[in-house]
Formats: structure tokens, C-alpha cells, sequence
């Protein structure tokens, strides 16, 4: 398609402290097979050479997209700095990705080819992780996520592989910035009016792992989805939901504690098979666990 029959999409790259990755993720956008893409890089305060990387590729980006825009101030989070490209976007669509993740060169192009002409609010492609492992994490090719599911089942959708109407993020107030799993508060917001999302299962972005993930902080995880829980305090679910988190902090920290667990299993009122196992992790001496898995792998190897 040539750039006028072509929706304008606005890609955002917000940076923090990824110098060692931001020239590649830029790389990425740039090569995308899609033409009418605006670029907005925002560093959000970075104490290493992120700018430095970023401000040598502006003649490329200049050259490459409709439109471009990079900003460099102090730290405000990550939310903040998606509301801030919000106000100065202007594309039909609205994609972030992180500035350690990388676009393959048909994101854009699949996603756009998926939501046009349809009444979903936001698509989603299935990410590629990169780094510690080569593990594909596929969409469900769905297309009716509701409230429920989400709120009760946590976030099955990814973030790095989104395309979001921006119309819609704008109507629901954008990202809320005291919270910071942006992602799943946003699809939550999202289907709590009543909006359509779809998945699917096409490999579309590889997610960098590395030990500077979000997500490899479980406490700190823990404590940002009950936040996100604690805004639907009203609804019919809130507490079956508190409920679902305390088991899955019970599991979580099953295999090295011992009271705690049992504690957080008590109040979820999780005793079925998913409750005993957890049970039978505190119960059995932890050292009988490590000398199980080591004559298991003694078996398969």
C-alpha cells in the first residue's frame, strides 16, 4: 500500500537507561515494511549514553518517517511518558514498544491488516523471547476478551506486540500514572467499556530478557497487580480476584517459605487440587524437592 491509503500509525519508543539496546530497537521501526508511520522517541530521564546512541540516528529517522519527534527530559515513569506521546501523536493507531524490544520488519503491517476496518480497540501479535531463552509465547488467536477473564485470569496479551486504535486509549483517559503495569490496566479499562480486543498467534516482536526485567521482580509484581485490582474494588469480582492473587503469591513463594504460604492459601480458600499442591511444596522438606529434580535430570541426561 503507498503511504496515502495507508492509515498513519504513531510508533513510540520510550527509553530508560538502555544504551545497549536502543539502537536496534530504533532499527527496528525503521525497517518495518509499512510506510506511514509518525516515530515519537521519548528518553525518560536515562543516566547512561541512551541519548547520545539515539541522537546519531535522528538524520535516519528524519529521512524514514512522516513525521518524528525525539524528546529528552527528566524522569517521570513510564506511564507519564506514554501520556505525553498521547497528546502529541497523530495516527490512527497507537503502538509502543520498549527501547530493549525489537519490532520485526511486518508488525505493523500484520496489525494494521487486523484491526482496519473492524471494531476491535486493540490487536495484539504473539512476541519472541530473546536472551535468556528463544521461548515463542502465542497469541490464542481470540477474539473476545472480556473483562472477567482478564481481571480474574491476569494479562494473556502482550504489550511489546500491541496496535491500538488511539482514539480509543484517549476516551478511557490514557495510562494512569500511579500504576505500573500499564499494559494490563489499560486492557482492563479497555474492556470495562465494553471495547473488543483480538489476539493472534503470528510472531510479531522479540521481547529482550534480561536482569533488569519488570517482571523479574515477583514481590514487585505482586504488589502492581493488586494495585491494579484495588481500582474495581466495586465490582462483583473484586473479591474473587484478591482471592486468585493470594493463591498465586502462595505458590509463588511455596518452595522457600513456610508459614506465609499457608497463611495466603488460607485466605484465598483455594483448597482444591491447585491449593494442595502448593500444600505439598511447603509440607516436604525442601531439600527432598533438590534431591528429586537432581535425580530427575540425572535421569534425562
Amino acid at each position: 500500500m503507498h503511504n496515502n491509503i495507508q492509515p498513519l500509525v504513531s510508533v513510540v519508543i520510550p527509553c530508560y537507561n538502555h544504551e545497549q539496546y536502543v539502537r536496534e530497537s530504533i532499527q527496528s521501526i525503521i525497517d518495518q515494511d509499512y510506510n506511514n508511520i509518525e516515530l515519537i522517541i521519548i528518553d525518560d530521564g536515562s543516566k547512561d549514553n541512551s541519548v547520545e546512541i539515539i541522537s546519531k540516528m535522528i538524520p535516519s529517522c528524519e529521512q524514514r518517517f512522516v513525521r518524528f519527534e525525539f524528546r529528552s527530559r527528566p524522569n517521570k515513569g513510564l506511564c507519564a511518558t506514554l501520556n505525553e506521546a498521547l497528546e502529541w501523536c497523530k495516527g490512527d493507531y497507537f503502538s509502543p514498544i520498549a527501547s530493549d524490544d525489537i519490532a520485526l520488519p511486518h508488525k505493523i503491517s500484520f496489525l494494521v491488516y487486523k484491526i482496519i476496518n473492524t471494531d476491535y480497540s486493540a490487536v495484539f501479535g504473539s512476541i519472541k523471547l530473546v536472551g535468556n531463552s528463544n521461548l515463542i509465547l502465542r497469541g490464542n488467536d481470540k477474539t473476545n476478551y472480556s473483562f472477567s477473564e482478564l481481571f480474574l485470569e491476569g494479562n494473556p496479551l502482550a504489550a511489546p506486540a500491541a496496535l491500538m486504535k488511539t482514539l480509543d486509549i484517549k476516551k478511557v483517559g490514557g495510562y494512569q500514572e500511579d500504576l505500573a503495569l500499564e499494559d494490563w490496566s489499560m486492557w482492563l479499562k479497555l474492556t470495562s467499556e465494553g471495547k473488543k480486543l483480538a489476539s493472534y498467534n503470528e510472531v510479531v516482536t522479540l521481547y529482550r530478557q534480561h536482569d533488569n526485567n519488570t517482571v523479574n521482580d515477583e514481590q514487585f509484581m505482586y504488589e502492581a497487580k493488586r494495585k491494579v485490582i484495588d481500582l474495581y474494588k466495586e465490582h462483583p469480582l473484586y473479591n474473587t480476584a484478591i482471592r486468585k492473587q493470594l493463591y498465586l503469591e502462595a505458590r509463588r513463594i511455596a518452595e522457600y517459605k513456610t508459614i506465609k504460604p499457608i497463611i495466603l492459601l488460607m485466605k484465598s480458600g483455594y483448597f482444591n487440587q491447585e491449593g494442595c499442591i502448593v500444600l505439598i511444596k511447603v509440607i516436604i522438606p525442601k531439600k527432598l524437592i533438590k534431591l528429586k529434580r537432581k535425580l530427575i535430570n540425572k535421569v534425562e541426561h
